[in-house]
């Protein structure tokens, strides 16, 4: 697995989200990819988790998801670091209480919807 780790971000200029490698440029966050560097919103920056969705598209911190349980139940969760277990995991958010626990993440185990 490469250990360098793209991050994305909506650009200031246009609002287009941009993939790429984040650096500071006169102290404005910026995003890099092989031919631009834009400035970004900082709020909006994000980190790749290294893991890919089902489909192979690259899964981003605070994206969100669907995934099943054990149970096959469809959930709806967040991906969000935790420093207990180092690792990311998806928190949930769609108030289903019963059955529907925060999951460590299995790559190709779920789908971003966002």
């Amino acid at each position: 697995m490469n250990d360098i780790r793209l991050y994305r971000g909506q650009r200031v200029d246009n609002d287009e989200l941009m993939i790429g490698w984040y650096c500071a440029r006169f102290g404005m966050p910026s995003i890099m990819d092989e031919t631009d560097l834009m400035a970004v919103v900082s709020e909006t920056v994000v980190q790749e988790t290294g893991i890919k969705d089902i489909e192979g598209n690259m899964c981003f911190h605070k994206d969100t998801c669907c995934y099943k349980d054990d149970h096959d139940r469809v959930h709806f969760g967040i991906t969000e670091w935790n420093e207990c277990f180092t690792g990311y995991y998806f928190k949930a958010i769609d108030g289903d209480e019963e059955g529907n626990q925060d999951g460590q993440i299995e790559e190709g185990m779920f789908k971003i919807i966002k």
